[in-house]
């Protein structure tokens, strides 16, 4: 593989550079090889059924694949789990299939099932149709899936307000952010905030249990004819008793967006300005051993642009995007950093 080398770097975008605090992190299931809880917390899981696959960083056994059957971890109770009226999941995911049994819900990761009324300490992460097919259990149009968080007993003004465009699409890597502040759900895809679900209650209490933690499948109501098996695959997921900040957010999803930067440093790149009009710059400051390529996508991917970089400073004509958040991506053999930015 080519490296590069690279000069002290002449400006550096502060935002970019904010490590996530760990302050009321619950868990860390990264998924490398193990179902264990890297954060020290000792949550660790018991998985069944479960396939190493290829993670977000291009890397097999970085990720684990779910079979949308039968695959799952759970995850013992601890008294950990019971938290505030408040949390934040994030989790590094590629939907690969959708569930079509009763209800349609797609499980990534809930603590005491769905059913039950306020204060009984159930919560969960997950994604649906019900924001377009109302509260249709039969009906399914898996054209219409979008991401979300609940809790039961505490829930949205109506399933419509979970709605967002665009939908998912499937066989892509998606960076997920839910936060769960006391009056509302919060979904940030791929660094965007795609929706804010106001909820009928606010100051209700989430409440305790003893229940444990199933992740990719519904192990508290499947004998009842709800497993809600995921299918696709899972790089990553964090547990936060707190609401992150959106430094946080785009922290995390800055990371999860990034295919490989272990010798091309995320640091030793710079865009501005941020947002931009018409024209966007991106320094490396680098001496260059290899062929640099820089495309510019928006948050689902679509390509837009593609240049070469040529020079420390490279200058790209963005006038043409319309007004939204972008990605520039530097790619160097194998290796990428990207950069999110703003287009007016």
């Amino acid at each position: 593989m080519k490296k590069l080398s690279f000069l002290p770097i002449l400006f550096v975008i502060s935002s970019l550079c904010n490590a996530q605090d760990t302050t009321g992190l619950i868990a860390h299931w990264n998924m490398n090889g193990t179902s264990n809880d890297v954060s020290g917390h000792g949550h660790n899981g018991t998985q069944s059924n479960l396939t190493p696959a290829v993670g977000k960083d291009g890397v097999m056994g970085h990720a684990y694949y779910f079979n949308g059957t039968n695959s799952v971890i759970t995850v013992p109770y601890s008294p950990d789990f019971n938290i505030p009226n408040v949390f934040t999941f994030c989790t590094t995911v590629m939907v690969e299939g959708f569930y079509t049994g009763t209800c349609q819900m797609n499980m990534l990761f809930t603590r005491g099932g769905t059913s039950g009324g306020s204060s009984m300490g159930n919560y969960y992460m997950f994604f649906n149709d019900k924001a377009n097919t109302a509260d249709d259990c039969s009906t399914i149009d898996s054209t219409q899936e979008t991401f979300h968080a609940s809790c039961a007993g505490i829930v949205p003004i109506n399933e419509a307000a979970y709605g967002y465009t665009p939908a998912i699409v499937k066989n892509q890597w998606y960076s997920l952010v839910i936060v769960f502040n006391d009056t509302s759900y919060k979904t940030y895809v791929n660094g965007v905030l795609m929706n804010t679900a106001i909820v009928t209650t606010p100051g209700m209490s989430v409440g305790t249990s003893t229940d444990s933690v199933s992740i990719g499948y519904n192990v508290f109501e499947a004998a009842s004819g709800f497993p809600y098996a995921f299918n696709g695959r899972i790089d990553d997921i964090q547990f936060f008793n707190r609401v992150l900040t959106t430094a946080e957010i785009d922290s995390y999803t800055t990371s999860t967006l990034a295919v490989n930067d272990i010798t091309l440093n995320q640091n030793e790149i710079a865009i501005y300005p941020n947002p931009a009009t018409n024209e966007l710059n991106i320094a490396t400051t680098a001496l260059l051993h290899g062929a640099m390529t820089i495309t510019i996508a928006d948050v689902m991917g679509r390509e837009f642009i593609k240049t070469q970089c040529t020079n420390e400073t490279t200058r790209i004509d963005v006038s043409t995007l319309n007004p939204g958040v972008y990605f520039a991506c530097i790619y160097c053999d194998n290796q990428v950093v990207t950069r999110r930015f703003v287009k007016q």
